[in-house]
């Protein structure tokens, strides 16, 4: 029988973190894109699942019948523009973070009733652009943990661990610290401790900075604009430009999904469509997202070189 391990608190903490970041972004990618019209034998929370994981999903129909489903898949062979040219649908047996496979059964499809859906224009899957944002942000959660604690405890204490009854009376002592106690009494002897002052300083705020600004860089990836603080503001000219790259980059998986539902509308008689499920957010310059906060980014309409506007006192003209 395998030892059962113990993780520390520490260990936990991490899991923790890459946890809720990972199903933060994870739960932005599957509501990201809204399906109208798919059969009921169609899940589209399913569907969107393996596009995220997989980076690929197919619908089709299953042989000998006419039910039609949407999901991971295995191919054989390829046309000469890179698709299956053969699928058997696979069923869900559970995602594997780590892999991204499935360990579910098969279907049967009928020969050339299929069609297949890319979500990216690389064909493939996002799960390990999520992954690495949200072992960034864990990294940094965990760095501003620390540095707290640093605050409330900046010392090492020196002392006789041999001596099993001071080792417990400090590890008392320190677990009072942990626990904000108000006042702390001990029965150590002052000659048996020595301190080391760490000089660590308080680090938060720029570390909470860095966490917004990865925050901010992984939603970039999935097209969606942050919001900008003060500091942060772009030139109107900047600021567009980055709001473009965010459009082409929702719009490159928003492209592959409208194609999907065009092509599998002719072969199955279907009416699907599909769209963003914010509208067009992109579009809008005059607010900062997440704020609601009116905005201005030049000097003029049309993208100056100015971040602010100053009224005269005589006129409206801009200073």
């Amino acid at each position: 029988m395998a030892k059962k391990k113990n993780y520390t608190d520490y260990q936990l903490r991490v899991v923790d973190y890459y946890r809720h970041y990972m199903e933060r972004l994870t739960n932005i990618v599957l509501a990201q894109f809204e399906w109208c019209g798919l059969p009921e034998t169609v899940d589209r929370w399913y569907l969107e699942m393996c596009l995220a994981f997989y980076g690929t999903a197919a619908m089709y129909k299953a042989k000998d019948t006419d039910l039609l489903f949407a999901s991971n898949y295995t191919a054989q062979g390829l046309t000469m523009y890179g698709y299956p040219s053969h699928i058997r649908g696979v069923t869900n047996g559970g995602f594997d973070m780590i892999t991204g496979m499935s360990t579910g059964g098969t279907i049967d499809v009928e020969e050339g009733e299929f069609v297949v859906l890319y979500d990216t224009m690389t064909r493939t899957p996002l799960w390990k652009t999520l992954d690495i944002y949200a072992k960034m942000l864990t990294k940094v959660s965990l760095a501003i943990d620390l540095n707290l604690q640093q605050q409330y405890r900046p010392y090492i204490l020196v002392g006789n661990t041999d001596n099993r009854a001071l080792r417990k009376t400090f590890e008392t002592f320190l677990d009072g610290v942990a626990a904000y106690e108000p006042a702390l009494f001990s029965t150590m002897d002052p000659d048996d401790i020595k301190t080391i002052d760490l000089n660590v300083p308080y680090k938060g705020a720029e570390l909470e900075q860095l966490r917004k600004d990865i925050w901010s860089a992984a939603m970039s990836e999935l097209g969606i604009n942050g919001g900008l603080t003060k500091r942060e503001r772009l030139l109107g000219d900047e600021l567009i430009l980055a709001r473009q790259e965010n459009q082409i980059k929702l719009n490159s998986r928003l492209m592959n999904r409208t194609e999907f539902a065009n092509r599998i509308n002719e072969k199955f008689g279907l009416d699907v469509t599909v769209n963003l499920s914010v509208g067009d957010i992109n579009n809008d310059f005059s607010t900062t997202f997440g704020g609601g906060e009116p905005q201005t980014y030049g000097g003029d309409d049309n993208g100056g070189d100015r971040d602010d506007y100053t009224e005269s006192d005589d006129d409206d003209t801009v200073k």
